[in-house]
């Protein structure tokens, strides 16, 4: 596993996210959204999973964290990208190529692998993490609206956290 969450809060809204993030029972929060993409390089194509979060102090809670990273350094800007193992060798990329990725709707980014992680079992045919802030945010938001997909959730004690969100929240948790 080698991951820091105990929860997943699947379609929460801003307002649960800020209630979560003040709870004593909940340690972290990793709030994200997650789309299908297209991602491109050379003449391949690869449709995957694209998580992204402008809350990237909390990434390392997730499956993108420097424990699982094969090559590369856990270093994110805005330009780059994270892929997992089965992105990477589906397209033959690695750590400096830069890659094309289109979330529909006319949203494209063109960004720089900087590190390659372990598979992301939560998802079939893998994923990619990159940042939802500056030039990023501008390009998807002047094209698309986008909602909270999930928040991953770190609990301090497995037993409160878990009421606190299926009852307080009225959250779907797993």
């Amino acid at each position: 596993k080698k991951t820091e969450y105990d929860y997943i809060v699947y379609s929460p809204v801003e307002s649960q996210i800020a209630e979560m993030k003040n709870e004593q029972s909940v340690k972290e929060v990793f709030e994200y959204y997650l789309y299908n993409s297209t991602v491109t390089f050379g003449d391949k194509e690869f449709t995957t999973k694209s998580m992204f979060s402008s809350n990237v102090e909390s990434l390392h809670i997730s499956s993108f964290n420097d424990s699982r990273i094969l090559k590369g350094s856990y270093s994110l800007l805005e330009k780059n990208v994270y892929l997992d193992d089965v992105v990477a060798k589906e397209l033959g990329a690695s750590v400096g190529d830069v890659v094309n990725i289109s979330l529909g709707k006319g949203v494209f980014l063109n960004l720089i692998v900087s590190a390659i992680f372990e598979t992301n079992t939560l998802f079939e045919n893998g994923s990619i993490f990159f940042t939802y802030s500056g030039e990023n945010k501008s390009n998807i938001d002047s094209k698309r609206t986008v909602s909270l997909s999930g928040a991953l959730i770190q609990a301090n004690g497995l037993q409160e956290c878990f009421e606190y969100l299926s009852w307080n929240l009225y959250c779907s948790v797993y």
